[in-house]
């Protein structure tokens, strides 16, 4: 079955009603729309940029229980996450990375977010790793412990950290994703799998509320038109962006920062790094992703426009600061940088110390909104969204996501690199098939641009370069000498001429712009 945008916005016009509409083609939108469309719910998911353009791409693509959390006592959230790896284990298998994490015991650095009793050097070691004991209970792992580690043991593990004062550190263990290409395998599931329809590029600009339907008025950007749909719910998985309802929860923006640089050769490239504090009293990462590495995060409350994500020159300092203060490292060139914001029901206090768990409110009757929760619990999330639509919709069958393997789970297909299959699943191959030649940054395979042209609702070169693959993150020119190339591919795919290649190259640009690169 081929998911194009042209095939999918005929769909708009030929359904009478929707069971469930979601908007919003983030990972929690995706994961509704799987969950509502597998319960045989007629179901509709709207994006207004591209799937997984905000947050569900910025992040630190792992999948874990939130360490930091203990401290806070959030023992809740941090049991549902360690919990749900294990389901991701099963239904993802492909885009899951098991990886240990290491933290380093440093005189006079304290580990960040442990409470102040435990904070004093003479226990400050023996309370982290009560707090790894912990984790390991909360996830009910029989394998994986966390591991002590003397400092000569350590330094060799991780040669480029400075070791004045080092004294030792642990070793836990977490799990890796590509949170992007997660966001789209689970929106394709829902497409292949359960008949859902879902299209990129048109926003719900109205919503009204008569004879029991929903009535969403939707902008087209790309047709330039405005179109109605009626649907007899709708699960809003708006992130930062207000939904189209006047009663709805009340959120707390917060800004968190990463940067892709280039790895240097004594950097593992199977261990991440938890840095143990900050100036302002905060954990940092430092994790190999796809030869790169990525550098993270700050938590800094956001008053600006999400729909322009720069992220700002201080918050950029700041990681490369606090890298050169752990790492004797030669000077960092920053290829690229993101910000993704945390949209958390506000309830007062700093966003730092805001509940990252999930709320779910039936805002008006039929209209569900969803605020907080992580990339991790996702599934969860989504699962009791959809059940607060009974009201609306009456009985109808339980989650069954826990259980339902992701389109590409199965073996890997010999031939096909690791950070392919990490990526495509069993997929790969027919990506290969397409193009086995590379594209610009040596790891992506030039069949990929036709492949999400046709599979993966792909309709701009930026659909591709910054969330199908991770090409404008990675390369210096950040896509643009394998722009032409994608347009065509994209041309062949929706019967483009030569017009339309150049209006789609001078809106790479812009997206590019928009972007900071």
């Amino acid at each position: 079955m081929t998911w194009t945008r042209t095939d999918h916005r005929s769909r708009l016009d030929d359904e009478p009603v929707f069971d469930v509409a979601v908007i919003g083609g983030g990972v929690v939108g995706a994961g509704a729309a799987l969950d509502a469309a597998s319960r045989g719910l007629r179901t509709v998911l709207i994006e207004r940029e591209d799937y997984a353009w905000g947050t569900s791409s910025r992040s630190t693509k792992m999948f874990h229980g939130g360490i930091r959390y203990l401290p806070q006592f959030q023992f809740g959230l941090v049991a549902e996450g360690l919990i749900e790896q294990k389901t991701l284990q099963r239904t993802a298998s492909y885009l899951y990375k098991p990886l240990e994490f290491l933290t380093p015991m440093i005189e006079g650095t304290r580990v960040a977010d442990l409470p102040s009793w435990a904070t004093h050097p003479a226990i400050s070691n023996s309370a982290f790793r009560l707090g790894l004991i912990a984790y390991d209970t909360l996830g009910l792992r029989g394998f994986g412990k966390h591991h002590r580690y003397s400092a000569e043991e350590f330094a060799e593990a991780l040669p480029l950290l400075r070791t004045e004062g080092l004294t030792g550190g642990f070793g836990y263990l977490d799990a890796q994703t590509d949170d992007s290409r997660l966001t789209i395998q689970v929106l394709k599931t829902a497409v292949r799998q359960f008949d859902a329809t879902a299209i990129n590029h048109a926003s719900v600009v109205s919503s009204r509320r008569q004879n029991g339907t929903w009535e969403l008025g939707v902008r087209d950007h790309l047709g330039n038109e405005d179109i109605t749909i009626r649907t007899r719910s709708v699960v809003a998985a708006t992130g930062p962006k207000t939904p189209p309802v006047d009663d709805h929860m009340k959120l707390r923006l917060s800004s968190g920062v990463h940067l892709v640089v280039d790895a240097h050769g004594d950097f593992p490239d199977d261990r991440g790094v938890l840095l143990p504090e900050t100036e302002d009293g905060r954990v940092m990462y430092v994790i190999p992703w796809v030869g790169k590495l990525l550098v993270g995060t700050t938590d800094v409350q956001f008053g600006g426009d999400p729909m322009e994500p720069l992220p700002s020159d201080d918050e950029v300092e700041y990681l490369i600061r606090h890298y050169h203060r752990y790492f004797d490292a030669p000077s960092t060139e920053v290829l690229s940088s993101w910000v993704g914001y945390r949209a958390l029901k506000d309830e007062g206090g700093s966003t730092a110390q805001v509940s990252r768990e999930s709320v779910i409110e039936e805002v008006q009757p039929g209209f569900v909104q969803v605020a907080g929760g992580k990339l991790t619990t996702y599934r969860r999330i989504a699962a009791k969204a959809v059940d607060k639509l009974d009201s609306a919709l009456g009985s109808f069958r339980k989650s069954a996501t826990g259980n339902i393997p992701l389109t590409g789970s199965g073996d890997q297909p010999a031939g096909v690199s690791d950070a392919l299959f990490h990526g495509y699943g069993t997929e790969a191959s027919h990506v290969l098939a397409l193009g086995d030649s590379l594209l610009s940054d040596g790891i992506t395979p030039k069949g990929i641009a036709h492949h999400a042209a046709l599979e993966e609702g792909a309709v701009t070169i930026a659909d591709i370069a910054l969330r199908r693959s991770h090409l404008s993150w990675f390369v210096k020119d950040h896509g643009r000498g394998d722009a032409e190339f994608i347009a065509n591919e994209l041309a062949s795919a929706h019967g483009w001429d030569d017009s339309r290649v150049a209006t789609e190259l001078s809106r790479f640009e812009d997206d590019l712009a928009r972007e900071g690169l």
